[in-house]
């Protein structure tokens, strides 16, 4: 590297050192190869950064929200109850006391929440649970909440929202999550 002075050799400054060093011909100190080759660190970047956002995203929870309709079925000989339509997809993520938004055509819409989930029995036919066919799902509704009621006519349907829980962010890319 350097070299000791004798009182017959060149006194030489340092900037003609560091230029001497970094010549082609020098080697004594090579580059580290991640310096030599700048599109392995952009490599390990987008790596870290990536695994980083995946963790990122899996943490955010937003809500699941689905729509459907809200239509009126007979329950008894003379019992009118509102039910709500959703894809079959929502089972799963139903509970007894989440809530529905449906919107009445009125000035603000009216939030109901789920009275039961119901869970069909060993040999009780699909059709007390499920609505119409295997791709939709009927789950009863309270006809009241704080003093606001839905009016139950058989005729009348009205549409909704419902927030089903919650999900990772991260679960929007994958299917069926």
């Amino acid at each position: 590297m350097t070299h000791p002075l004798t009182p017959g050799s060149e006194r030489r400054n340092v900037r003609d050192l560091l230029i001497a060093q970094q010549s082609p011909e020098h080697r004594d100190l090579p580059l580290p190869r991640m310096l030599r080759a700048p599109a392995i660190i952009i490599l390990w970047a987008l790596a870290l950064s990536t695994a980083v956002a995946a963790l990122a995203l899996g943490r955010v929870r937003v809500p699941r929200v689905e729509r459907g309709v809200v239509r009126v079925e007979r329950t008894g000989a003379d019992s009118l109850t509102p039910v709500l339509i959703l894809p079959s997809s929502a089972r799963r993520y139903a509970v007894a006391g989440q809530l529905a938004t449906v919107d009445t055509g009125g000035p603000t819409p009216l939030t109901l929440a789920l009275a039961s989930v119901p869970v069909p029995a060993a040999g009780e036919p699909r059709g007390t649970w499920l609505s119409i066919d295997t791709g939709t799902v009927a789950l009863p509704l309270e006809r009241c909440r704080d003093g606001q009621c839905l009016l139950l006519t058989r005729e009348r349907r009205f549409t909704a929202t419902a927030r089903l829980g919650t999900r990772s962010l991260a679960s929007f890319a994958l299917p069926r999550s």
